[in-house]
């Protein structure tokens, strides 16, 4: 997941064209953009890549993959659009904080009107730069030791928790690399993989103890 709370495409819109522009029937209807893509989880895509590869290594028909993975598709949005309202309906309003920060915005965008912001979109051009800067040397030069990755990762709010882990597991593919060569990193690569799965593995198992016994477990999502 990443996330781009407070400059995703609404922002950047916003920067580019001010809000003084804008009829305030299109300022409140495009509120709920900013709700959903200020941050992105639980991509399908590489799942639905990884099923793709697994089912092309075992011989299955992937075309029947593909339609079960629609129809799954489907029935998941449907459970979900109906659990929402369930949970709302019982407990309140899930996650009712993203449309009221939402909103407010829009208040404030309309109170008092913004001009097109120069020195936002100058960031922007300054960070797709360094980006695609990186890119392109990464790609030409093996020695070269940014990755264009880790700039926006680095920019999101939950790499507080992470950045930690991060340090650790570069620090230990250095170590490896430098000391054993990469036939030790291949060596070792499973062993490491098998972490982040015990990891999950564990999160999963707490999560379904809370909600047999419907008691607070351990909080996998906040790392």
């Amino acid at each position: 997941m990443h996330g781009i709370h407070y400059f995703g495409p609404f922002q950047f819109f916003m920067a580019a064209v001010g809000s003084r522009k804008l009829a305030n029937q299109t300022l409140t209807a495009a509120a709920p953009f900013w709700t959903f893509t200020k941050q992105f989880r639980n991509h399908p895509m590489p799942y639905i890549l990884e099923s793709f590869k697994l089912a092309d290594r075992s011989g299955m028909d992937t075309r029947k993959l593909g339609r079960v993975i629609m129809l799954s598709v489907v029935v998941s949005l449907i459970l979900t659009f109906w659990t929402f309202l369930q949970f709302s309906y019982k407990w309140g309003g899930i996650s009712e904080g993203r449309g009221i920060e939402a909103y407010a915005t829009i208040e404030r965008w309309l109170v008092r009107p913004v001009e097109p912001d120069m020195q936002s979109l100058g960031a922007i051009a300054v960070g797709a730069l360094f980006v695609f800067t990186n890119t392109t040397l990464q790609l030409r030069l093996l020695w070269w030791p940014l990755r264009p990755l880790a700039y926006p990762i680095a920019g999101y709010v939950a790499f507080r928790h992470l950045w930690f882990p991060f340090f650790i597991s570069w620090l230990l593919k250095w170590g490896i690399l430098k000391h054993g060569g990469i036939q030790t990193y291949r060596r070792t690569f499973p062993f490491f993989l098998g972490l982040v799965l015990g990891d999950f593995t564990i999160g999963s198992v707490w999560g379904i103890i809370g909600l047999i016994t419907g008691e607070p477990t351990y909080a996998f999502k906040q790392w």
